[in-house]
């Protein structure tokens, strides 16, 4: 378990990565930059208090000049070689043995002087940055309260979706006998039909085919039923969130936004970009982004993305900011009618014109 102040930093870190990620796809060096320093210094305190697990000691660590074996600080406030030094001397250094001490050091000595980093050498920080990020999804922070409640939260889904399953499986044999009950008076039906003295056996025979046909129509109905709550009883261990939209209207970038992408998958122009669907999974969560709708030739795309959303939890319909079309209106009413949550995020694309009306966005 983490503690207290480690939380309180991995908040902070929360925080200025996504800021890093806002700033990088607005195009902003500047803003990049800040919330990057900012990014790895956190990072590193949230790493300290949480390795140690003892806010007492490691502020008597940092504060107050106590020595730790292999680390003494000449100074009140220790400087960031220090803190790395620290961090790959705690008793959890083994966590972060995987990425080199002198690529922390030399990057923080980098972004302490962004006038000095050119733009040139952005994409190699931030890959740098992603690498951190990896490592820190991998600890095990208690990051408050919010963190506490959407694991309850997803494990209270959890249970909710076995008890309709469980329920639906029951319905599901009932209608099973009841289908069953009504095969059997359909074929007690054909036998005494094939027995009467018709004149006309070839209506005989249409008759018993149509009866047959009804037969294999519920058998063949309750199969289909049956396969579908199965699959979607192998989806309940995470609670599912489909980015759902017209071609270009934006779900891949958002999808790059929450799952720290690389932004390789982002549309360039008028083409369809999306056209598979791609899940990304974090613990019980998993977002899942689907080819969009009204492509040229893209009927295909809409089969793909009507399925994924009937396995959706909630869905998120994308829209833009530019004048609504109908076939959004007709979707959105396809939708409602599978009864899930959907929450309408309208994406607007605006030029930023300088850097203060960016930092004022992220902040």
């Amino acid at each position: 378990m983490a503690s207290r102040i480690s939380s309180k930093y991995a908040s902070k870190y929360t925080k200025y990565k996504d800021g890093v990620e806002k700033a990088y796809f607005a195009h902003s060096a500047k803003s990049f930059l800040h919330y990057a320093h900012k990014s790895i210094q956190s990072f590193i305190l949230a790493f300290i208090y949480y390795s140690f697990d003892n806010d007492k000691f490691t502020n008597d660590i940092i504060k107050r000049k106590n020595t730790y074996p292999a680390v003494s600080f000449a100074d009140k406030r220790p400087s960031f070689e220090e803190l790395v030094l620290l961090a790959y001397s705690s008793p959890r250094h083994s966590i972060i043995d995987t990425i080199p001490q002198r690529m922390f050091i030399e990057l923080n000595a980098m972004l302490a002087k962004p006038n000095n980093v050119d733009e040139g050498s952005l994409p190699s920080i931030r890959s740098q940055l992603i690498r951190i990020s990896h490592l820190f999804d991998s600890f095990s922070f208690d990051c408050g309260d919010i963190d506490k409640k959407m694991m309850k939260e997803l494990k209270e889904c959890q249970y909710i979706t076995e008890s309709g399953y469980q329920e639906a499986n029951a319905q599901l044999r009932l209608i099973g006998n009841t289908i069953k009950e009504a095969e059997n008076i359909i074929e007690s039906t054909c036998i005494i039909v094939r027995n009467q003295q018709f004149n006309a056996p070839e209506l005989v025979d249409q008759l018993v085919d149509q009866l047959r046909t009804v037969k294999v129509g519920f058998t063949s109905d309750v199969s289909k039923v049956k396969e579908e709550i199965e699959e979607k009883r192998k989806a309940t261990d995470s609670y599912n969130i489909t980015l759902f939209g017209r071609t270009n209207v934006g779900k891949s970038t958002l999808m790059e936004i929450l799952t720290n992408g690389s932004g390789i998958s982002i549309g360039k122009g008028g083409q369809r970009t999306t056209t598979d669907v791609r899940k990304y999974q974090w613990k019980g969560l998993s977002i899942t982004d689907v080819p969009g709708i009204d492509a040229y030739d893209g009927r295909l795309d809409e089969v793909l993305a009507e399925r994924a959303s009937r396995f959706a939890d909630q869905l998120i319909f994308l829209i833009t900011s530019g004048q609504p079309e109908s076939i959004e209106a007709d979707w959105l009413v396809k939708l409602k009618r599978m009864d899930k949550p959907i929450l309408c995020v309208c994406n607007v694309k605006k030029t930023v014109s300088s850097e203060n009306y960016v930092e004022s966005f992220l902040n």
